[in-house]
Order: structure tokens, then C-alpha cells, then sequence
């Protein structure tokens, strides 16, 4: 068994969760967190609990490639999260982009 992986997705409302299996193979989606101050908490709680080695911090970037504004804040460390002590933390570019329903 080797530590896990444990992704995040900065949001104003909630980060969204990813956790790696056992074997570090495959990835899997966890409940949501709220973007409260509760969140560090929460967060530290599954890195206790799932013995995680490292976190990987999606960084949402506008669709000419350029990094967004919410990007650099998390990049300078204002979530907060990215800061936990014993844990590797690193950032990734993400190329996801909401869903957009046309409107009606």
C-alpha cells in the first residue's frame, strides 16, 4: 500500500474532491467541501484518515491558456489548504471547463 493522492478543485462554494486508490492506480470522487472556515479542517481530517502523501491543486486557467484570477489566488496561498504541514502540495493547469446549457 502506498500514501494516496488527494486532488483538489478550488471553488467559491465548495472544492471539489478526488482521492487515489491504495495502489496510487485510479482516481475516485469524494463528497464535495464546503469553501467555509471549516474546510482546512475538513481537509486535514482526510489527509489524517487516508494516510495522504500529497495534494494536487487544480488551477483553472481561461480558455487562450492564460491562468485566471482564481488561479492565482490559490497560487499565492490564500485558500489556505495548499499549506499543510508533512503533505506535498502542487499545482496543475486544468483544462476543464463547466458545462454551458444554452439558454432557452
Amino acid at each position: 500500500m502506498i500514501n494516496r493522492i488527494l486532488g483538489l478543485d478550488y471553488g467559491d462554494r465548495r472544492i471539489g474532491v478526488a482521492l487515489s486508490d491504495g495502489l496510487g492506480l485510479t482516481a475516485q470522487p469524494y463528497p464535495f467541501i464546503p469553501s467555509d472556515e471549516h474546510a482546512i479542517d475538513r481537509i486535514q481530517s482526510l489527509v489524517i484518515e487516508y494516510d495522504v502523501a500529497e495534494i494536487v491543486v487544480g488551477l483553472p486557467k481561461h480558455l487562450d491558456g492564460r491562468q485566471s484570477e482564481k488561479a492565482a489566488m490559490v497560487r499565492n496561498g490564500q485558500s489556505g489548504y495548499i499549506n499543510i504541514p508533512n503533505v506535498q502540495s502542487c499545482f496543475e493547469m486544468s483544462d476543464y471547463q463547466p458545462l454551458q446549457l444554452p439558454e432557452r
